[in-house]
């Protein structure tokens, strides 16, 4: 009983320590910060700037500031510990009072079940030595309205951590028991359309979405905290969980941040709230930190970077796909962009609550996302034309689509992505309402490559591929026609009939199929509330604009470009002259580019059929499929993925005598090479194979056969 005693007074400190640092950690000047705040607050423990009426649903409920002012004092009298310690506490006991006399509920399920009770058991952490019995029971009382029986993922954490904190503040073992015993079973690697942390370290919550900036971010963030409140006692997190999540925080979340921006991308309708940040995975990886000691290195430079601390050493280069998302990543040191798809097994994005994310409808249409600092998008979502999402080929509207229409679960199969780890390539098979087309984004070092096939549509609006709308930084200068004088633009948009390039800031668009674009900085303008976080707040954003105009009527129409995150203009004109990636095809059928320095070659046969790179080497695939070749003098790396996420064996035959596993070399000299590729969890993965060539006589070669 002692031993039970100790450590859930154990617990109760640490849980006031983390709190006491997380504060600082937002507030180094914690005890002067807290001032104001104590000078303003009434005699009845009120704040008369707050409206205790309001009712707001989700992001900025206004009454819910009260909390985050109560746990502000009490974290400042907790680190003070002297007589300014104790007036600040005399002030946040007044200000707990307040709300438990008055008990404000608010008509979303969740503050009464988790913003509420989250933030009373902290405060009374905090305040645990001054606490009367009354108000102690009054706290606690208001924290046993979680009920997390029904919930998963990231609710399901908020349940069980208010649980173990109302376990500790009232000595009840039991409680403690339960809530870690369901915490340990929810970190787990999600099965057969569960919520949770999935097989390829993305993350779903509220079915099939992606929200690993979301939902995910506070799962990464509290299941960091509680393992490393945990450790040590009896209720600490196994070795295994203690593994997986680093490996949530390491093989997924990192794969998706650039800076302090978690890609927006995969945020869900937290897209819409202003300042949107990463920055709290700092502290997870600064928890994982004291637990994990096999990955501390790998923690601490993930960490760093959140901080903007890092060294060259801590920069991650190298390509993810999420084959459980349809959301690809690419990480180099220079930049990041990403791409963000759905099939016929994932929903575009999540419904519209509390009235956020109304005009996300696009955000999984190919999304092509580019950072170099991260803030290339910060806030500039008020003004954004969410009818021109980066990335996407959009049947453009006159007003944007019904909220009701905001979350819809894609129509078509073959979507999905193939990754060696370094390089990596996208390709989706788009449908929405009368649109349809085929694009594919290739990833290589210094460029990624963007195609669309097949455009059609049958309805009579013009139809648009937006190939960046980011925060204006700098001069835009074009190369248009066979003029070799450039054009520097000054603000407005205006139309280019035959684009070569365009270079803003330092980021090159090479135009390798030319058609008809838009470009140029306007003013763009709206409210925060029109896009749904509730606070009214209009912004003014210098804007950089940059769309294909396909027409109106569109039958079976394309576009290429190349996109150069690190280029000057001189840099440009000398690339633009000898591009060496090259488009092979660009049909519906079969989208493929080769990298001539590289000497790699990324595809997305949609159907069986045959590739030829420049008369050198003849590739043949006998099933759909998305393949990566890399060639050197002595081997070859095919890398296959099943962009349909099911288990598929693929026949593919190499016009060069080969040997390796699964090979099979004919009597003229090629090989076929059968891979399997996985299904269940796994199934979209991709996977790679190194191929021997032969340097023995051919003739000796096709006498041999195949033995």
């Amino acid at each position: 009983m002692q031993q039970t005693c100790d450590e859930l007074m154990l617990l109760t400190q640490r849980l006031a320590d983390s709190l006491v640092a997380s504060a600082l950690n937002k507030s180094p000047n914690l005890i002067q910060d807290a001032q104001p705040l104590l000078a303003r607050l009434q005699p009845d423990g009120h704040w008369d700037d707050i409206d205790y009426r309001d009712q707001s649903l989700m992001g900025e409920w206004r009454s819910a500031a009260h909390l985050d002012r109560l746990g502000c004092l009490a974290a400042a009298s907790h680190l003070a510990n002297d007589a300014a310690g104790e007036v600040l506490a005399v002030g946040a006991l007044r200000a707990l009072d307040y709300w438990l006399e008055h008990d404000f509920t608010n008509p979303n399920w969740w503050w009464n079940q988790i913003g509420v009770p989250k933030r009373v058991g902290e405060a009374l952490a905090l305040l645990r030595e001054r606490l009367t019995p009354t108000q102690l029971a009054a706290g606690v009382q208001i924290m046993t309205r979680n009920d997390w029986s029904h919930h998963t993922g990231q609710n399901l954490v908020w349940g069980v951590a208010i649980q173990l904190v109302r376990g500790c503040l009232a000595g009840a073992r039991t409680e403690v028991d339960t809530a870690a015993e369901r915490l340990a079973r929810e970190i787990r690697i999600a099965r057969n359309g569960q919520e949770g942390i999935q097989p390829d370290f993305s993350f779903h919550q509220h079915e099939a979405v992606l929200y690993s900036g979301g939902y995910g971010l506070n799962f990464a963030c509290d299941c960091a905290s509680l393992a490393a409140w945990l450790q040590g006692t009896t209720w600490a997190l196994s070795p295994k969980l203690v593994t997986r999540l680093s490996a949530y925080l390491l093989e997924g979340q990192q794969w998706m941040v650039r800076g302090r921006t978690f890609d927006y991308s995969a945020v869900g309708r937290e897209i819409t709230r202003r300042g949107k940040s990463a920055i709290g995975l700092a502290e997870a990886c600064a928890d994982m930190e004291i637990v994990d000691a096999d990955r501390r290195v790998e923690l601490a430079a993930f960490r760093r970077r959140l901080q903007g601390q890092a060294s060259p050493a801590d920069l991650l280069t190298g390509n993810r796909h999420f084959w459980k998302s349809d959301f690809m990543t690419h990480q180099r040191l220079g930049y990041y962009a990403s791409v963000r798809m759905f099939s016929n097994r994932l929903d575009s994005t999540d419904w519209v609550c509390g009235g956020e994310g109304k005009k996300s409808h696009y955000l999984a249409d190919g999304a092509t996302l580019l950072y170099r600092n991260g803030d290339e998008y910060r806030d500039i979502f008020p003004a954004w034309d969410w009818r021109r999402v980066p990335g996407t080929t959009v049947e453009y509207p006159d007003a944007h689509p019904a909220v009701e229409s905001v979350r819809t679960r894609g129509t078509r199969a073959f979507v999905g992505g193939v990754s060696d780890g370094r390089y990596g390539m996208a390709a989706m098979d788009f449908q929405r309402d009368t649109l349809t087309a085929r694009k594919a984004c290739f990833f290589f070092d210094r460029e990624f490559v963007c195609l669309g096939a097949g455009i059609t549509c049958a309805s009579k609006l013009p139809v648009r591929t937006s190939v960046e709308q980011c925060h204006a930084c700098g001069k835009v200068s074009i190369a248009a026609g066979d003029s070799a004088a450039l054009k520097h633009l000054k603000d407005g948009v205006q139309s280019v009939p035959s684009p070569r390039w365009v270079n803003h800031a330092g980021v090159g668009y090479l135009f390798l199929d030319p058609t008809p674009i838009f470009v140029g900085i306007a003013e763009q303008h709206g409210d925060w509330a029109e896009i749904g976080t509730g606070i009214d707040g209009w912004a003014s954003v210098k804007v950089f604009n940059l769309w294909i105009e396909h027409g109106r009527g569109v039958t079976d129409a394309h576009n290429a470009y190349a996109v150069l995150p690190e280029v000057s203009e001189t840099e440009m004109a000398a690339y633009s002259e000898n591009p060496p990636v090259q488009i092979l095809a660009n049909t519906p059928s079969l989208q493929a580019v080769w990298h001539a320095e590289l000497r790699q070659v990324q595809a997305a046969f949609y159907q069986p059929g045959t590739l030829s790179i420049h008369d050198r080497i003849e590739i043949t695939v006998e099933q759909p499929c998305l393949l990566l070749l890399a060639e050197s003098e002595e081997e070859l790396k095919l890398t296959l993925a099943n962009p349909e996420n099911r288990s598929l064996t693929v026949n593919v035959r190499i016009s060069l005598p080969l040997r390796g596993g699964g090979c099979h070399m004919w009597a003229d000299g090629s090989t076929r090479i059968t891979m399997r590729l996985p299904g269940g969890g796994h199934a979209g993965q991709s996977v790679s194979r190194r191929l021997t060539r032969f340097n023995d006589d051919i003739a000796d070669i096709v006498k041999r056969g195949s033995r």
